[in-house]
């Protein structure tokens, strides 16, 4: 690795990465040429690129060797009979697809049947049975080369989730997707997703990961969706695994001709979260939604960094990322929209709004727009301030209780992020827990 890049705990930790993957790769007797290669490859891009420092552009605000110290082990894989799946999963009318520490395990999932003509299983199985269609879209848009962290997931690419809707075919229920975390350790997963979704086909998918009770992860995840033409796709994205989990999640999404893709992320707990969220609308005719609501809390860290590359004309892309930060919480967003020389007729539209509940949470907001073409209407903006003293006083007059006031406040400006969910359980349940985070006190260095 780049000398000085990184401390030498995470050279340690380098170290037992190094030892896996030579392990990893001896044990995959039968295994792709070209998946071979392709994890090889990602090897070498990983120990080239090294982890990020502050003298990363994309990361100086987000020190995170800070969080990958020597206590962090790499997963090991279990076969546990029996988990508990989070009950807000449990819902009827929909399918499920659960993961342990990285690993797809059918045993534990509730699938789409064959009359339904979706295929969800295993990223190894998905090699063995759609070899042409994994080949032509895994790693495709998920570059290696030049981010450490998709490098190092891509090194280690196996039993992921593998979800096909082809052309024509619909989910007639939301697919809910988890991962459940149980090695003992403080440890590495690192969980690859793949959908493809053909011509004129529709799906909604629902990342969930909660984890209350669960040991603390570091968690390296990478998702790639293909959106074929004429397609639509809804995404929601949860991360609640509590104060000490850790995640780096890297989305990647290709759009073709009049295909509709929205994601929602949202993030309720957590002690590092960094997203890289990255979509090319490489169509006529693309839409493009970005939604996502952070509720940061005592030493949460919590940063976003989102890339929409506008390379055909006549798209449009909406973007909107809300943050309530209390407590020594520190808030990034880095939003950039490019827009190609040929790609005339762009609506891009992008906001990023921070409230701060505390004096010593801190915001780091950038909004970027990058136009190469003359026929385009573009927009962009950040606020960051604290709660309205006199709306808070208006509702008191009017009979709440300070506490009250404040609680609908913060209510009523995270709720135009959890209304977009469709899943009406799912955003209820939503409505629930954020009520809960925001009526518990926060821990602030000025208390």
């Amino acid at each position: 690795m780049p000398e000085g890049n990184i401390s030498k705990t995470t050279v340690s930790l380098e170290d037992r990465i190094l030892t896996r993957h030579a392990a990893f790769m001896a044990n995959l007797n039968g295994s792709q040429p070209f998946l071979l290669g392709l994890r090889s490859n990602a090897l070498q891009a990983f120990q080239s690129l090294g982890f990020p420092g502050r003298k990363s552009e994309d990361w100086k605000y987000t020190p995170v060797t800070k969080w990958l110290d020597a206590s962090l082990q790499m997963a090991e894989s279990h076969d546990e009979p029996v988990l508990a799946v989070p009950p807000v999963l449990k819902q009827d009318n929909r399918y499920l697809a659960v993961s342990v520490n990285g690993i797809f395990r059918a045993d534990l999932s509730e699938l789409p049947g064959a009359e339904q003509n979706v295929v969800v299983c295993s990223l190894a199985d998905a090699f063995k049975d759609h070899t042409e269609l994994v080949q032509s879209h895994i790693a495709k848009q998920a570059d290696y080369t030049s981010e450490a962290f998709t490098a190092l997931n891509t090194a280690f690419l196996g039993n992921g989730l593998f979800v096909w809707i082809p052309d024509g075919a619909s989910l007639d229920y939301p697919l809910y997707v988890t991962d459940i975390c149980t090695d003992p350790n403080r440890s590495l997963i690192q969980p690859r997703n793949l959908f493809v979704v053909g011509a004129n086909a529709t799906g909604t998918i629902l990342e969930w990961y909660d984890g209350p009770g669960h040991p603390s992860c570091f968690e390296n995840a990478v998702t790639e969706f293909y959106v074929g033409p004429s397609s639509r796709v809804n995404h929601i994205y949860v991360f609640d695994r509590g104060e000490s989990a850790d995640l780096i999640n890297s989305l990647f999404v290709y759009q073709e001709k009049d295909s509709y893709f929205a994601t929602n992320h949202l993030t309720l707990s957590g002690r590092l979260v960094r997203y890289n969220l990255n979509f090319l609308p490489d169509g006529e005719g693309c839409e493009t939604h970005l939604l996502g609501l952070v509720l940061a809390r005592n030493e949460m860290h919590v940063d976003v960094h989102t890339f929409v590359d506008h390379a055909k004309p006549n798209s449009i892309s909406n973007e909107l990322y809300k943050c309530i930060l209390d407590g020594n919480s520190v808030g990034v967003f880095n939003g950039k929209i490019m827009v190609r020389q040929d790609a005339q007729l762009i609506n891009a539209y992008q906001s990023n709004r921070s409230v701060l509940l505390s004096d010593s949470a801190h915001m780091y907001s950038k909004p970027e727009l990058e136009i190469y073409a003359d026929d385009v209407k573009c927009s962009h903006g950040a606020t960051t301030g604290q709660l309205d003293e006199e709306a808070i006083f208006y509702l008191q007059s009017r009979g709440l209780r300070q506490e009250e006031a404040r609680l609908l406040l913060l209510e009523s400006f995270a709720r135009e992020v959890i209304e977009q969910v469709d899943d009406e359980a799912i955003r209820a349940y939503l409505g629930v827990r954020l009520r809960e985070l925001l009526g518990e006190p926060a821990v602030s260095s000025t208390t």
